[in-house]
Formats: C-alpha cells, structure tokens, sequence
C-alpha cells in the first residue's frame, strides 16, 4: 500500500470516529432535553394543581457555571398572596440532583434567611426549596410537590382481582409518578398462571416496576422464580397477596424502600 492510500485511509478512519462521536453527542443532547422537558411538564402539572395558586416564574438557563454543567435551568415562582416562593433547579440526572441538593441546603443553612424555610428536596430531576412569611403555608407548599399526583399520572388496575385495588393504592400512594409501558419479557413461562402483568418505570426513570397479577400466591411466587432474574444489588421481587413485583434500580436504597412499600410494610 502506498503513501497515499495510507493516508486517505487514515482520513477516513479519522471522519467516520469523528462522524460516530457526533452522532453519540446528538444521542446524549436529546437525552437530556427530553428529561428537561419531561420535567418541565411535571413541574407545570404541580404549579397549576396548587389550590393557592402561583405566580409565574421567570425561567433562566444556568451558562457559563463549570462546576455545575449538569444544571439545565432555575426558577423562582411566588404564590398569588405573595406569602411563600419557591425555588426550582433542573438537574440532568438523579445523581446530580443530589449533588446540587445537598450544595443549595449548604448555602442555605450558612444565610440563616428570615422566615421559614424548608430543607431542600427532590422531586424527579429536580431540586426544589420554599421560603415564607408563612409556616404552614411553606410546609404546604413543600407537601404538594413532593407527593402530590397529577390526575393524568394516576395508574388504574380496572379488572377483577382481589388485590387489584390494594396494589393500585400502594404504587399511587409512592412518592413519585410512575408511567406505564410495555413488559420486557417477550415470553414466559407458566403464562397460564398469569391473569395480568403490568410494566411501568418512575418519571425520572430512576426505577422499573413489574407487576403480575395471579390468581394465588403460590401462582404468584412461582412466576417470580421462573421468570424474574435473581435478587441482587439492583434488581429484587417481592409478594403481596397474589401478586408478584419486580423492581430494578441502581439505586440501592430506592430499590428497598419501594419493595417496603409495595409489600405494605409501611
């Protein structure tokens, strides 16, 4: 091979690694505005479900900051009695979420703020705190948006099973949104004890969630063991009646606090 050959080969080796790392940019920039504006909705969702009502907020994207390259935008909204405001943060992942939690609820325990304050809390991506005049107002304020659940976001189990309405209370009841999808399974065994399965992930996309419903816990326990991966750091399933779930999470502490609530130990 002559010189030449080997250099327009290296040229071309050299575009199509450039043409790839573009592409994997592109992917992980439309990542990230799709969590932003997933966000974004949740947020809107929240503000305009508040009895009390807010005042819109300016929205500002944070540029230029290195140390925090992983904040998208901030807001600050103030309630129509003009008593309480409320400060957002949107982070591009859980992990930074908390990273920036933690750095706000540092700042904010050093200005000693007259009135009252709340700590600061996360709900999605997003890290939220609420000053006032007002106690009971900014305490308010705060359990709204950490538990509250958009109409539209509420998951219904409409068909006949003893446990049906049980477990629909218990994944509503969970302290984050949780959408519905498709089952990762594409076949299973035993498909003859299974009367309904369900797969949903929370909005963050923090945890998945699989739900079967079988007609006794036996039933129950045996689909788990033949078709569910073996427990571990970041997937485990549980039962509660005659319904097996299977949660899968990197988040270890997450991971078991929603297996404690969906087996009622809560």
């Amino acid at each position: 091979m002559n010189i030449k050959k080997i250099l327009l080969l290296f040229c071309f080796l050299g575009n199509a690694c450039q043409s790839q790392s573009q592409k994997n940019d592109n992917i992980a920039q439309e990542k990230e505005d799709d969590i932003f504006k997933k966000d974004r909705v949740l947020v809107h969702k929240l503000l305009n479900s508040y009895q009390q009502g807010f005042q819109k907020g300016d929205l500002q994207r944070v540029e230029g900051d290195a140390s925090r390259l992983y904040v998208f935008a901030e807001e600050i909204y103030h309630s129509h009695t003009a008593q309480s405001y409320l400060h957002l943060t949107y982070c591009n992942s859980p992990e930074n979420a908390e990273k920036e939690r933690k750095k706000q609820q540092k700042s904010l325990d050093a200005a000693k703020l007259p009135g009252y304050s709340t700590q600061t809390q996360i709900r999605s991506n997003v890290v939220f705190y609420v000053l006032g005049k007002d106690e009971k107002d900014v305490k308010a304020i705060e359990q709204h948006f950490l538990h509250f659940i958009p109409a539209d976001n509420v998951v219904q189990f409409d068909f006949s099973h003893p446990n049906a309405q049980q477990m629909q209370s218990l994944v509503n009841s969970y302290g984050d949104v949780w959408l519905l999808g498709k089952p990762d399974w594409v076949t299973w065994q035993h498909e003859d004890l299974i009367q309904k399965r369900f797969y949903m992930s929370t909005h963050a996309g923090k945890a998945s969630l699989t739900l079967v419903f079988c007609k006794t816990q036996a039933d129950a326990q045996k689909i788990a063991e033949v078709n569910f991966p073996k427990n571990s750091e970041t997937t485990q399933w549980g039962l509660n009646g005659a319904v097996v779930f299977l949660i899968q999470s990197n988040d270890k502490w997450l991971k078991d606090a929603i297996i404690s609530h969906l087996a009622g130990e809560e």
